[in-house]
């Protein structure tokens, strides 16, 4: 019985990013450097030398959405926006940025293979990444030259330019096992009435079904923490933390006032979630809610509280809560407010960069991802030693040059290397 096992996963967006320009070029119908449409991990990446990821492993093993992500054009066009945001907060604070200087900024966000070389020429001068692009940026924009980084230091750009692409990167994985888990939840219940013998120690052990095996994949995929939850999709940032993680810089911005700093990042934050496209929400006025409303949500949670046969005790505790919450003056609660959404999408301490554990927990995880996916793999590639099941062939596929007949599982191999 011959099973055609592998599907492709459905097409993934490559970059969740707001791009005016490039949408611009689009609908007038030039786009330089654009990606092809396809997605498959195995094609070659016909791009500008600037728009995909390249290492050892990219051209085999990485899909064209992660090259992209990957890429220096994307990285220095958040970066971009990263200025942008702090910038546009800075002239809404009063600080000493004008609405022009923003505009122009604004108005050249995209990264051309020009601006690229012109970094690369002053970061030979000057031997600092961010600061070459810093000038690179100047000379397109001259009004706002001045401006460019004010008050922050290299790490305010670096960490969470890389955050941010950590984020993006963690939504195309979840789409794809989304994707593949849905893919082999359907192969298996179209065979799962289908008899195999199972394997024990990879010795002939007691019947099974074609589906009920595919089943465990599927289960496996679905049983490992959630990348929702386990990565803390609050998309936390490093923020504005400064040189140290204790603002210093911004509170000589903001006349020594923290309230002011608070205020800054706050703002900086909500720029930032307008232009680019990494979590659910980035608007304060979405956190913040009226005393009207904080009553309203206090009374539906008193309603089901109620509902479940809460104690008297505890209902007592929940109104005393919803008492002291709102009668609070409006200030202190709008204060609340904003620590809490700072904390949701910053680290609350940090020093010059972001918690490394972060990068410890996220790696943990892929490899749970990775161990999944590699006993999949393996099991397919056993299975098509004994003609149980088969990868898609093409028509004029050539598995060796020496053997043209042989049908070598090369998906599920490159699956495990990875895993690897």
């Amino acid at each position: 019985m011959r099973i055609m096992q592998i599907r492709r996963s459905a097409p993934v967006d490559s970059i969740s990013i707001r791009r005016p320009a490039e949408q611009q070029r689009e609908e007038s119908g030039h786009m330089p450097n654009k990606p092809p449409a396809s997605d498959d991990p195995g094609d070659a990446l016909n791009i500008g030398p600037h728009d995909g990821y390249v290492s050892a492993l990219s051209g085999r093993y990485a899909s064209r959405a992660m090259q992209r992500l990957w890429s220096d054009r994307h990285k220095f066009e958040t970066w971009r926006r990263i200025w942008l945001a702090v910038a546009e907060a800075q002239h809404e604070m009063g600080l000493p940025v004008t609405r022009e200087q923003v505009e122009e900024l604004r108005a050249n966000l995209d990264v051309t293979d020009a601006d690229i070389a012109l970094a690369q020429k002053y970061e030979a001068e000057l031997r600092h990444d961010v600061m070459s692009h810093v000038h690179a940026w100047g000379e397109r924009c001259p009004k706002a030259r001045g401006i460019i980084h004010l008050g922050m230091t290299s790490q305010d750009i670096n960490d969470n330019c890389e955050l941010i692409q950590l984020h993006q990167a963690y939504e195309i994985i979840e789409k794809r096992i989304d994707a593949l888990t849905l893919a082999i939840g359907n192969f298996a219940d179209r065979w799962k009435s289908t008899p195999t013998l199972g394997f024990t120690h990879y010795q002939p052990a007691q019947p099974t079904t074609v589906g009920r095996r595919a089943a465990q994949w599927a289960f496996d995929l679905m049983d490992h923490p959630s990348t929702y939850h386990f990565v803390n999709r609050a998309d936390r940032l490093r923020g504005l933390r400064g040189a140290t993680g204790t603002q210093a810089s911004y509170l000589a911005l903001c006349g020594g006032d923290p309230e002011r700093v608070r205020d800054l990042e706050l703002l900086f934050f909500r720029n930032l979630g307008r232009l680019i496209e990494y979590t659910d929400s980035l608007e304060f006025d979405d956190w913040w809610t009226s005393r009207e409303q904080t009553a309203a949500k206090y009374e539906q949670r008193i309603e089901r509280a109620i509902a479940r046969g809460m104690t008297a005790e505890a209902l007592e505790q929940l109104n005393t809560e919803r008492d002291e919450w709102l009668a609070k003056p409006d200030e202190d609660r709008r204060n609340e407010f904003k620590a809490a959404y700072l904390n949701r999408h910053a680290y609350m301490l940090s020093g010059q960069t972001y918690p490394r554990i972060v990068d410890a927990r996220i790696t943990a995880h892929l490899a749970s991802i990775a161990a999944v996916l590699h006993k999949v793999a393996t099991d397919i590639r056993l299975l098509c030693n004994l003609g149980e099941v088969s990868e898609p062939f093409a028509q004029k596929q050539i598995g060796s040059s020496a053997m043209p007949y042989k049908r070598n599982p090369m998906r599920c191999e490159r699956v495990c290397g990875l895993a690897r």
